[in-house]
C-alpha cells in the first residue's frame, strides 16, 4: 500500500497548482457528530476556492508512534484508533434497467476516496480518488471536496455502454465502511476556531485517556495533498497543493502558535526600516536579513517590500530565541530538509544571520499584489521570540545559488 500511495503522490506532483492551499485541521475533543467528547479527534480538510476544483488526494502523518525510516522527523505520540470518514464507494449497473444484459460484465464504478484508503503502520492516513482508472468507464470524478457541501447519494455517474449501442443506468450508491455519504458540513461552536463552510471530514479517532493533548500532525513529506485542475469529468489532471496545518480544541479555546502571510500586518510591525527590503522580479529575488526591534517579541508582524504576485511559494527565514525545545516546537510549523529549498537557503543565508544561522523556515503560497506581511503569534510557546527575518519567493527562472554574489544587507536593531 505504501508504494501505491507514493506512486499516487508522484503522479500528483507531476503538475502543480501553485495557488491551491489545503489546510488540515486537527480538532481534538470533538466527536464524530460534532459534539464535545474527551479524547476523541477529527481531522478536517479545507480547500481554497476559485483556483482548483476540490481535493483529489490526501495524506496526513500523525505522531502516533515512531517508525524507523519514515520520511521526516517524528515526535512520540499516543496509540490511537482511527476510522476513515472521507466519502468513498461504488455504483453497480441497475439490473432493473430495460437495457441490462445479464450476460454482460458491468464492473462497479468508483467515486470519492476509494484508492490507498489506509491507516498504515507509519501512521500516514491517506486516501485518493481513482486516478488510475478512466472517467466514464469505472471511475466518477467527484469535484468540490473540501469546498462545498454535497451528498454521494445524489450523484449519477455516466451510464454503462452495451456493445449493441444501448446504455444501462447505475443503481444506488454503496458507501465504504465508515465513510460519510454527505460531505462539506463542517461543525463549529462558539469560542473555538471556525472551519470554513465546505470543509470535509477525513477521519476520526480516539486516543487513550490523558494523551489527546500530545497528538499532532507531523509536517513531513507524507503530509500532502493534490487537487483537481479542471472541472471536466473526462480530465483527471491533478496538481500538488500547498499544505497548511491548523489546530483547535473543540472543548474550548486552547493556546496555539500561528504563523501566516497576509497582505497587511495582523500585529504591530516589528521591522526597523520599516520593512524587510526584497529586491528583484520574475522570481529572481534577494532579501535583506533584518534584525527586528529591541526587545524581540512573541507576537508581531514584519512588513515585506517588495515581493510581487508571481505564482509559487514565499519562504520566510527566521532566527528564533528561546529554549531549544520551544524553538523546535515552533519550527515544526515550517518546512524541514525534505523541502527542495531548505538546504540551498541555509547555504546562502546562514552566514547573514550570524552564529547558527536561521533556525526556522516557513513556507506560504504567494498572494497577489506587492503588499505582504509575515505575522506570528506564538501563544503556545510564550518564551520564544522572533529576532531576525528574511524572505524570498521560490525561484522559478534561476537557481538560488545565483543569489550568493548579489550582496545581502543586514540592518542593526534599534530600540522600540
Amino acid at each position: 500500500m505504501k508504494k501505491l500511495w507514493l506512486g499516487i503522490i508522484g503522479l500528483a506532483a507531476a503538475s502543480t497548482a501553485h495557488a491551491a492551499i489545503v489546510t488540515y485541521t486537527l480538532s481534538i475533543n470533538e466527536s464524530t457528530t460534532g459534539t464535545v467528547l474527551a479524547n476523541n479527534f477529527v481531522v478536517w480538510a479545507t480547500v481554497s476556492p476559485g483556483d482548483n476544483f476540490g481535493l483529489a488526494t490526501y495524506g496526513v502523518d500523525l505522531n502516533t508512534g515512531f517508525v524507523a525510516g519514515n520520511s521526516g522527523p517524528r515526535e512520540p505520540g499516543p496509540t490511537v484508533t482511527v476510522t476513515q470518514r472521507s466519502p468513498g464507494g461504488t455504483w453497480n449497473a441497475n439490473s432493473a434497467d430495460e437495457n441490462f444484459d445479464p450476460d454482460a460484465a458491468y464492473p462497479p464504478k468508483t467515486g470519492g476516496f476509494t484508492l490507498v484508503r489506509q491507516s498504515n503502520d507509519q501512521a500516514v492516513y491517506s486516501g485518493s480518488q481513482d486516478l488510475l482508472s478512466t472517467p466514464d468507464v469505472t471511475m466518477h470524478k467527484v469535484m468540490g471536496m473540501g469546498q462545498t457541501a454535497g451528498s454521494m447519494a445524489t450523484i449519477t455517474p455516466a451510464p454503462y455502454h452495451n456493445t449493441n449501442g444501448t446504455d444501462v443506468t447505475t443503481g444506488p450508491y454503496g458507501a465504504l465502511s465508515g465513510s460519510n455519504i454527505t460531505y462539506g458540513t463542517a461543525t463549529n461552536r462558539t469560542g473555538v476556531p471556525t472551519l470554513a463552510a465546505g470543509s470535509i471530514r477525513l477521519f476520526t479517532g480516539v486516543a487513550p485517556a490523558g494523551t489527546i493533548g500530545s497528538l499532532q500532525i507531523q509536517n513531513t513529506a507524507d503530509t500532502s495533498a493534490a487537487v483537481w485542475l479542471t472541472n471536466l469529468q473526462s480530465d483527471i489532471a491533478v496538481g500538488a497543493a500547498t499544505v497548511n496545518l491548523a489546530f483547535r480544541d473543540f472543548a474550548g479555546v486552547t493556546a496555539a502558535d500561528t504563523v501566516t502571510l497576509s497582505a497587511a500586518p495582523a500585529n504591530a510591525n516589528q521591522t526597523v526600516g520599516p520593512s524587510i527590503a526584497v529586491t528583484g522580479a520574475g522570481n529572481s529575488y534577494t532579501s535583506e536579513v533584518d534584525q527586528l526591534l529591541d526587545p524581540s517579541v512573541n507576537k508581531g508582524s514584519a512588513v515585506i517590500q517588495t515581493i510581487h504576485g508571481e505564482p509559487g511559494s514565499v519562504y520566510v527565514m527566521a532566527k528564533l530565541l528561546g529554549t531549544a525545545a520551544d524553538i523546535a516546537a515552533v519550527a515544526a510549523l515550517g518546512v524541514t530538509s525534505s523541502d527542495s529549498q531548505f538546504t540551498p537557503l541555509h547555504a546562502i543565508y546562514d552566514s547573514q544571520f550570524g552564529a547558527g544561522g536561521f533556525n526556522a523556515l516557513f513556507k506560504f503560497a504567494n498572494i497577489s499584489g506587492d503588499a505582504k506581511a509575515f505575522n506570528w503569534d506564538l501563544a503556545a510557546h510564550t518564551g520564544v521570540t522572533v529576532d531576525q527575518l528574511a524572505a524570498v519567493p521560490e525561484p522559478a527562472t534561476m537557481g538560488l545559488m545565483a543569489f550568493a554574489g548579489l550582496g545581502l544587507l543586514a540592518r542593526r536593531r534599534r530600540n522600540a
